[in-house]
C-alpha cells in the first residue's frame, strides 16, 4: 500500500485499502481472502505517525485439537518515521527515515508485520476446546477417550485425595 505524501500538512490524513491479502502475505493457505486496511497519518514536528488497522479472514489449525477453523483476524499498531534532515532523525537511529522529496511511502512491510505479529501465540478454535487425549489421540471435543487409567505413581497419590 502506497500512501502519497504530497500536500501532507500538519494534522490527520486517513486512507483505506481493500484487496487480496496475498499482496502482503506469503501464506496463501491461511490468508486466502481480502484484507481491509485503514491507515491514519499524522505529521508532527519532523515525524510521521502512522496508525494501522487490519482485518482479514484467516484459516487456521487449532493448537489443541488439530482441527481446522476459520476466524476473522484483526490487528492494530502504531509506526513512526522521521523525515530526512529533521532533528527527530538524529534522536533515534532505529526509526526509519523518509528521504527528502519522497512523493509517497510504501507501508506494505508494516502491514505484513502487523498481521503476523498480531496473531495469538496459541491458535485455539474455541475457548472451551478440550484438545486431544495424550494417550490415544482422540479428539475430546468429538468423542470420549476410551483409555484405561494406568497405575498411578505412588508419589502422586496424595494429589488424588485432593480431588
Amino acid at each position: 500500500m502506497r500512501i502519497p505524501l504530497n500536500g501532507l500538512t500538519q494534522g490527520l490524513r486517513t486512507c483505506h485499502h481493500r484487496g487480496p491479502a496475498s499482496q502482503y502475505l506469503d501464506d496463501h493457505a491461511a490468508f486466502a481472502g481480502e484484507i481491509s486496511v485503514r491507515a491514519e497519518l499524522r505529521r508532527e514536528a519532523g515525524m510521521l505517525h502512522l496508525e494501522l488497522w487490519v482485518e482479514l479472514p484467516g484459516h487456521f489449525i487449532c493448537d489443541r485439537c488439530a482441527q481446522s477453523f476459520d476466524r476473522q483476524h484483526q490487528g492494530h499498531d502504531d509506526f513512526f518515521f522521521s523525515f530526512a534532515g529533521s532533528p527527530a532523525e538524529e534522536k533515534d537511529p532505529d526509526v526509519p527515515t523518509i528521504p527528502k522529496g519522497a512523493a509517497e511511502i510504501d507501508v506494505s512491510q508494516e502491514i505484513r508485520d502487523l498481521v503476523i505479529l498480531s496473531l495469538p501465540f496459541q491458535l485455539i478454535c474455541s475457548p472451551d476446546c478440550k484438545g486431544l487425549c495424550p494417550n490415544c489421540g482422540a479428539n475430546l471435543n468429538i468423542e470420549e477417550c476410551r483409555c484405561e487409567e494406568g497405575p498411578v505413581d505412588p508419589r502422586w497419590e496424595a494429589l488424588r485425595k485432593l480431588k
